[in-house]
């Protein structure tokens, strides 16, 4: 943060601490969107566009001209870094029908989410000398590299298979055959009422589900 501060000549001890609270306001904002959007349109899609726009707005932060140019390319960066933290969950579901396993695979995906705090700042404290644009494209390099394994990562969420297999039939033998998902509405009217407004439905429905009695 003081080569941060010194290149964009912030003094002010509330404006410093902006570019880590604004990437958190994101990070908490994100998966209201992200987790709905996944059972409507599947694991796959949601994943590599909340990755590629990670990847996209930290090369801008890694650029940013202007410290308010810096602070909204954090925010956006949060917005799509906090996507795994609300679909993985329900892709292992997908995956692992075995409540053990999938508690196993999940255990270790949050044990894996603590590496980046440990590991950020040890590697910001060595490249922030250089350029504090470094400690951006460090980051940029590692998210590039698991860009390229999520990229051949399979569609794991069962109605956007089934979706895929009718519409394959249809292709193949012109018979009417459709999934369930395709027989829903899916106008952008119905999508802002019904997906995206699932998790404050749940919220004010159902406040039972904020005890986490499950």
């Amino acid at each position: 943060m003081p080569q941060i501060a010194a290149h964009f000549s912030i003094t002010n001890q509330e404006q410093l601490v902006l570019p880590t609270s604004i990437f958190l306001l994101g990070y908490v904002v994100g998966p209201l969107g992200w987790g709905p959007l996944s059972e409507a349109f599947g694991r796959y899609p949601i994943l590599v566009s909340s990755f590629s726009g990670y990847v996209i707005w930290m090369m801008a932060s890694a650029l940013a001209p202007t410290w308010a140019s810096l602070n909204v390319f954090r925010f956006l960066s949060g917005v799509c870094a906090s996507c795994p933290i609300s679909v993985v969950g329900g892709l292992f579901a997908d995956v692992f029908n075995d409540l053990v396993t999938r508690g196993r695979a999940l255990s270790i995906f949050m044990a894996s989410t603590c590496l980046g705090p440990v590991a950020g700042p040890i590697i910001s404290g060595f490249l922030a000398p250089v350029s504090w644009r470094w400690a951006f494209w460090a980051g940029l390099i590692i998210a590039g590299v698991s860009w390229i394994f999520l990229i051949i990562t399979p569609e794991t969420y069962g109605p956007i298979i089934l979706k895929k297999r009718a519409q394959d039939i249809r292709k193949r033998t012109g018979e009417e055959v459709f999934a369930p998902i395709e027989l829903e509405t899916t106008n952008w009217v119905e999508l802002l009422v019904t997906v995206l407004a699932r998790p404050f439905r749940m919220l004010f429905l159902e406040p039972l589900s904020l005890l986490d009695l499950e």
